[in-house]
């Protein structure tokens, strides 16, 4: 079995890979990399475009974490607060 590669066109393209967009990542095999790479619009790895897209997910998923994890924080302490008055009120 071949080596995967990671491969990001530059443009949108159909091939013997399947479909590409640009700018979004694809793994293909190294023959078919070193073919693409001959071409103009593939890049080995990621382009700029690619890089930044990635790294503005994991920043919203890190944002949404957080607010998950506040959210969580939240809850639970309401839910000891009314714990402490029904016992109070007792």
């Amino acid at each position: 079995m071949s080596k995967l590669v990671t491969m990001t066109p530059t443009r949108s393209q159909t091939g013997d890979y399947g479909r590409a967009m640009a700018h979004v990542p694809v793994q293909v095999d190294e023959a078919t990399a070193k073919k693409l790479e001959k071409s103009k619009h593939w890049v080995r790895g990621l382009t700029p475009q690619a890089k930044a897209a990635q790294e503005a997910v994991e920043q919203r998923k890190a944002g949404e974490a957080a607010r998950a994890a506040e959210a969580t924080k939240a809850e639970a302490e309401k839910l000891t607060v009314e714990a402490a008055k029904k016992k109070a009120a007792n």
